[in-house]
């Protein structure tokens, strides 16, 4: 869970302020420290979520790195 925590931390546009991005980027150990005592359903469900939202920030990153407009159906 901690890891797929960091991975979705380094995929997310950085914020102006250095002071933020060094506490997010230890945000991930402290949830860490708070989920060894939690149960095992909730740390699935993070872990998921987490997953779920390293996908989608990927394909958009992809998106906008490629430049290519949103398409209607």
């Amino acid at each position: 869970m901690g890891a797929s925590q960091f991975v979705q931390t380094r995929m997310m546009p950085a914020t102006g302020d250095p002071q933020q991005q060094k506490m997010m980027m230890f945000m991930p150990l402290m949830f860490m420290v708070f989920f060894l005592w939690a149960p095992s359903g909730l740390v699935l469900y993070w872990l998921c979520s987490n997953l779920w939202t390293i996908g989608q920030q990927y394909f958009t990153n992809r998106l906008v790195a490629n430049g290519q407009p949103a398409r209607a159906r």
